[in-house]
């Protein structure tokens, strides 16, 4: 179970993009999930293939599909170690089959983390505003 320090004083801001790559599992071949949002230490990955929440500390090998237009040097999937922290039914009806999933980064090669801030530096969900707007309200 997710600790109450882990779910609400996270020392890392997530990084929430403007679409969903498609997260696959390397070792079976099979579908993920989509990642959400993102940061240094993990991710979170949503389900809607109607499985049942991952168990926590399970170890799953992924890869992250990068948009043709991010390659870097060829590399078509960011790969990545990482284990489940967390796993649950998402939504107000748990018979929807989505499962939200939180994941630590247990190995993640310099490549993938390359392409990864790559991602987020050019895919990253704006809030509204700009950083100008933000420094302005704090003077």
């Amino acid at each position: 179970m997710e600790s109450t320090h882990n779910r609400n004083h996270r020392h890392l801001a997530r990084r929430e993009l403007y679409f969903y790559p498609e997260v696959t599992d390397t070792d079976t071949g099979l579908p993920f999930g989509r990642l959400i949002d993102m940061h240094e230490e993990g991710l979170l990955v949503m389900r809607d293939d109607g499985a049942a929440p991952l168990p926590l500390g399970s170890i799953y090998h992924i890869g992250i599909r990068v948009p043709k237009a991010l390659e870097l040097d060829g590399l078509k999937d960011a790969k990545a170690t990482v284990q489940v922290r967390w796993s649950r039914p998402f939504g107000p009806r748990a018979e929807d089959g989505m499962v939200s999933i939180g994941a630590q980064f247990v190995e993640l090669p310099q490549t993938s983390r390359t392409a990864l801030r790559l991602l987020i530096d050019r895919c990253e969900l704006s809030h509204g505003g700009n950083d100008d707007d933000d420094e302005a309200n704090q003077s």
